[in-house]
């Protein structure tokens, strides 16, 4: 089926609509902690992020006119930035090799004209390779145990996986890199997250921002962020206060509590660990 083929609902669907603002503060408040002199230094304290994730999960996703119009549409919501994705998968948690979907992952070729799509609009971009497992498990239930073997294999593949699209941000002059998303079992692993950071940084040559988008439950520990510019959290909150995440219509007030929640936490870790947030 073609792109022109299928309505806008149906195209949505493949390209995964609008979604998950991302946003760096420049507004917290504190003197950011003493950072080791190897660590990136962060943007000026003017610079801010304003944008969408405009995710893609069909191969073609990216080449099609919907694509293009999404990143005007963007540009016309006041954005000035985008996040764009793509996905290869596992079968199961306890596989150790990750590789592209034929159907579902968006082609190289296709990926570089949405990065081009969004430059040409003036939006900075971000580059955020996901990964999918097969039977529908959580990516942050990936567990090998105290089985250091399957360990490094995996994150042998895994690296492989990035360097791959570190090189596409590379050669298109991509804003922002995130060398990892919501794998909650593999982050106490601190030396091997801090050795996929070495190879996009080093190996790679990668010359923008980094970052590693952590769930809303376990950003505070992990122990790489020194080594990334930007600490990522993806904001899937369970709320603290009310109303429960079941809740189809929280009030602005419930709304306002959880915010409140979330900017204190933001200002708690800036002050922490010296690096600006994107969520």
């Amino acid at each position: 089926m073609t792109t022109n083929q299928m309505d806008r609902r149906q195209f949505l669907g493949k390209l995964g609509g609008l979604s998950a603002l991302a946003l760096t503060g420049n507004a917290f408040s504190g003197n950011p902690v003493s950072k080791p002199a190897y660590a990136p230094t962060s943007m000026p304290a003017t610079a801010i992020y304003k944008g969408m994730t405009l995710p893609a999960y069909w191969n073609e996703a990216y080449s099609s006119e919907e694509s293009t119009n999404a990143m005007r549409e963007l540009v016309d919501l006041g954005a000035n930035s985008v996040c764009l994705t793509t996905t290869w998968y596992m079968l199961t948690v306890n596989s150790t090799t990750i590789a592209p979907s034929v159907d579902d992952t968006p082609s190289d070729t296709s990926l570089v004209k949405a990065i081009t799509d969004a430059k040409a609009n003036g939006l900075y971009v971000m580059l955020k390779p996901l990964i999918g497992i097969k039977d529908g498990e959580w990516p942050g239930n990936i567990d090998f145990g105290a089985d250091n073997t399957k360990w490094t294999e995996w994150f042998t593949s895994y690296k492989s996986f990035i360097e791959n699209y570190a090189r596409i941000a590379k050669d298109n002059d991509v804003d922002v890199f995130c060398i990892g998303n919501d794998l909650a079992s593999t982050e106490p692993r601190t030396n091997d997250w801090n050795a996929v950071a070495g190879r996009v940084r080093q190996t790679v040559g990668f010359p923008g921002k980094l970052t590693y988008a952590a769930n809303a439950q376990n950003y505070d520990g992990i122990g790489f962020w020194f080594n990334l510019d930007y600490i990522g959290m993806n904001q899937l909150w369970t709320p603290i206060t009310s109303p429960p995440v079941s809740e189809p219509n929280p009030s602005a007030e419930q709304l306002m509590s959880d915010l409140t929640f979330l900017i204190s936490e933001c200002e708690r870790m800036f002050t922490r660990e010296g690096i600006k947030i994107i969520l």
